[in-house]
């Protein structure tokens, strides 16, 4: 009798298992309800640029609602950038070209472009040609020294929304006079008034570069004013007033310069100037 009730308990707990699991069905993740539920889904920038064996994790930069909602990521051309995981968007870089890399969640999607672009070196001057260089010349003075602390910003035209400036304030290029940030660079030329930042993936770029010479006592020449002429420049969007405050208010009294660069795969990439007063004044 006992084995009786057993075994017709063990029956009972089976069909329990059984009907549990058939009352879970459609209450995952990809339920219509969930689905519904995604009312934005996009990327911070059009396009992001990596170089050949980099990575970058694409969920980073999307934005969605409900955040975190589950993401799926495809592209168009795996033999430019493989993934690793497709549900961050883990892509790294395998040869040059670019791709569009779709997100999908719920019933929305989004596109981007990842481009993976070849490296170049950007220098003040090419020590095998002596083309370029930053260099000063004074007041009556003849020649154009090299100036051995001037300090460069680079930033990618691609830099995406929301990235961190605070080292691109703090002009902060590291111990080895050559700092490699998240979409920008820093740098100052050393002894020889030469800098150097290797492998910075082609593309389009805004620098600045400022001089370790005061020129300003022979002009009218305010804070305010370089504040101004900073905020107006092609480098003034990708900071907020406060921070163009902080940033020029460390050098408004020295000369300084705003110019694009295109940094080519390949190539020694010359970017300096020649700085000097005024001569008409």
């Amino acid at each position: 009798m006992k084995k009786l009730l057993c075994l017709m308990m063990s029956v009972l707990l089976l069909f329990s298992f059984a009907a549990c699991g058939g009352d879970s069905e459609g209450t995952g993740s990809n339920s219509s309800t969930d689905i519904a539920s995604v009312t934005v889904l996009k990327f911070d920038a059009e396009s992001y640029t990596i170089g050949i064996a980099e990575s970058i994790e694409l969920s980073k930069y999307v934005i969605v609602e409900p955040a975190g909602t589950k993401l799926n990521f495809t592209s168009d051309n795996a033999e430019v950038a493989n993934i690793y995981n497709a549900t961050t968007g883990d892509y790294e870089g395998a040869k040059t070209g670019e791709t569009t890399v779709t997100v999908t969640a719920g019933s929305l999607t989004a596109t981007c472009k990842l481009i993976v672009a070849g490296k170049g070196t950007v220098v003040a001057r090419n020590e095998e040609t002596k083309e370029g260089g930053i260099t000063n010349k004074r007041w009556g003075a003849v020649e154009r020294p090299d100036d051995a602390e001037a300090k460069i910003l680079i930033i990618s035209k691609n830099l995406a929304e929301g990235t961190d400036m605070s080292n691109a304030v703090a002009l902060n290029f590291g111990e080895n006079f050559a700092a490699y940030y998240d979409g920008y660079y820093v740098a100052r030329t050393s002894g020889n008034g030469n800098y150097e930042l290797k492998d910075i993936p082609e593309g389009e770029y805004v620098g600045l570069i400022v001089s370790s010479h005061d020129y300003t006592p022979h002009k009218t020449y305010s804070r305010a004013d370089a504040v101004a002429t900073f905020k107006a420049s092609a480098m003034g969007k990708y900071f907020t007033d406060a921070e163009i405050d902080t940033l020029v208010g460390s050098f408004f009294n020295r000369e300084f310069v705003i110019k694009d660069l295109t940094v080519k795969a390949n190539e020694i990439n010359i970017f300096g100037n020649l700085f000097q007063p005024d001569l008409e004044q």
